[in-house]
């Protein structure tokens, strides 16, 4: 009994590359803060995209599989580093989470374009 993974990011022909669409204060109480978006800009929308900063590919291994993120930070720009999405408790980061308090967030535009193309595909079939 393995659990399957799937990458949207996969399905969408985006190369692992994530379209994520993320609160732009943070998940909230149960994660750790989120650093600034922008060394240079000011975030004033409740959503940040953050193209070519994250990356996601199925792994399977002895003790599982799952859906792994990778954080492209590059200290030369003005961009974050880093997204918060840990689940902690006490400032403590609960490493058997992982990312589910963003799991839907991280996919989100990958799954749009899914569904963009899905629809496209039915209406020129119809």
């Amino acid at each position: 009994m393995v659990a399957a993974c799937n990458n949207p990011a996969e399905l969408d022909g985006s190369n692992g590359a994530l379209n994520a669409y993320l609160s732009a204060a943070g998940p909230g109480v149960s994660s750790g803060a989120q650093a600034a978006w922008s060394k240079t800009q000011e975030v004033t929308t409740p959503y940040v995209s953050a193209p070519g900063l994250l990356s996601a590919q199925c792994v399977n291994d002895e003790r599982g599989s799952w859906l792994e993120v990778t954080v492209h930070g590059d200290p030369m720009d003005a961009r974050t580093d880093d997204i918060s999405g840990d689940v902690t408790v006490d400032g403590v980061i609960q490493a058997d989470w992982g990312l589910h308090l963003i799991d839907v967030h991280l996919v989100m535009g990958n799954l749009v374009r899914l569904a963009e193309r899905q629809g496209a595909a039915w209406l020129a079939s119809h």
